[in-house]
């Protein structure tokens, strides 16, 4: 696979973050995920995120992205990242339209579109 990130592990506190304050989901799926406080999990961690991506967090719905795309706690589904970068990064969240450039560049979860990259 292409060179994607990792999951982001702790809400940014600089510039360039979508919106001002981790959503709770988030915090609950950073917290799984890193088993933060509680047992690791990453099926629920992968659960909390989603709620928080549907709630429009653009950080939670490229860590959502992330995890479709490489299937860390939720079934791989590539065409699903990419939707999630999408949104992540209409947003103007870098690391999603970085990422989201690498899949349109190589074809991950669609055709190749060099112009998107």
């Amino acid at each position: 696979m292409a060179c994607l990130a990792s999951p982001v592990r702790s809400w940014p506190r600089s510039g360039g973050a979508p919106n001002s304050r981790p959503p709770g989901g988030a915090k609950r799926g950073w917290r799984y995920s890193g088993g933060l406080g509680v047992a690791k999990d990453e099926k629920k961690a992968g659960g909390w995120f989603q709620v928080a991506a549907a709630q429009g967090h653009g950080v939670a719905q490229f860590n959502l992205a992330i995890r479709y795309a490489s299937g860390i706690g939720i079934p791989k589904d590539e065409a699903t990242a990419t939707e999630w970068l999408q949104k992540s990064a209409s947003q103007g969240y870098p690391p999603a339209q970085f990422n989201l450039g690498v899949m349109y560049a190589n074809g991950i979860g669609g055709p190749k579109d060099p112009v998107r990259a």
